[in-house]
């Protein structure tokens, strides 16, 4: 995902410079994506970082999705 990411990055660096500017670029990531957006916020220059229903960590994140193959919420 990364590589993914840096590459889709790079294209917007190298083909749409002329277009729009660099610093109006903004990372968004939801649940799992947050960590993905925010590894991407921290490698390149952006306009900003936004993130919704992030978890709080990769623990609470396996938490919740073997809970939510188990079927079990407690």
């Amino acid at each position: 995902m990364q590589l993914d990411s840096d590459d889709l990055y790079n294209y917007i660096q190298h083909n749409l410079k002329n277009k729009y500017d660099l610093k109006n670029v903004f990372f968004i990531g939801r649940s799992l994506g947050t960590g993905m957006a925010t590894y991407m916020a921290s490698k390149y220059k952006c306009g900003g970082l936004i993130l919704f229903s992030a978890m709080t960590s990769i623990r609470d994140a396996a938490k919740y999705c073997v809970c939510c193959l188990c079927g079990y919420w407690g």
